[in-house]
């Protein structure tokens, strides 16, 4: 198992060569994902003129590979209308290492976003009604374009899940404590579900 700093100095390497095979050139210092799962820096091509993007890297087990983590960029371009408002998939790169235990990379290039988050983790937690529309400045606009846009995404088909009935069996009668506990939900609702996704920003995105 690699260091926090061997791991972080091979995503930095995977990032240098997706940043070569799209043909792009870094714009800053590498952010790092949640729990430095993925690493992402601003970019842009050679021509000085073109539009900021975003370039995404994330590894893969070989086992992984076309599994929902892998696809979940491609399914969102593929199923999700484009009246609602998020990063587009400009690009896919993807590539693979000597040696059976190396990871699989995927390289995503997108569109860039330069509205702050709504929040600074992946739970949003803040009270938007009192501090984020007085800190941010949240436009009565941004409420009512949020609104269709969860509707629409409610329309969506696919059979996807983030978690599964497996999953919840095993997490809540850990947690709880409480041999016999029906786990099953009432229902399913169509979110935003990925652990690599960041919460609401302000008025450019509002999945």
């Amino acid at each position: 198992m690699l260091s926090t700093t061997q791991h972080r100095d091979q995503l930095g390497r995977a990032l240098t060569r997706a940043a070569q095979l799209a043909s792009v050139i870094p714009q800053g210092p590498p952010v790092w994902g949640r729990r430095d799962r993925t690493v992402g820096v601003p970019v842009r091509p050679a021509d000085p003129s073109a539009d900021l993007a975003w370039l995404r890297v994330a590894p893969f087990r070989a086992r992984d590979v076309g599994g929902k983590g892998w696809t979940g960029m491609t399914d969102a371009e593929a199923l999700i209308p484009p009246s609602v408002p998020r990063p587009r998939a400009l690009g896919h790169y993807s590539w693979s290492q000597r040696g059976d235990d190396e990871p699989v990379y995927l390289a995503t290039l997108m569109t860039h976003v330069t509205s702050p988050a709504c929040a600074s983790t992946d739970m949003l937690r803040d009270d938007l009604d009192v501090d984020l529309d007085r800190v941010l400045g949240l436009p009565d606009g941004w409420w009512t374009s949020l609104r269709p846009s969860l509707s629409t995404l409610a329309t969506v088909r696919t059979d996807r899940a983030v978690i599964s009935q497996n999953y919840l069996d095993r997490a809540l009668l850990s947690y709880l404590q409480a041999p016999g506990l029906d786990t099953t939900p009432c229902g399913r609702r169509k979110a935003v579900g990925s652990a690599r996704t960041p919460p609401p920003t302000t008025p450019a995105r509002r999945e």
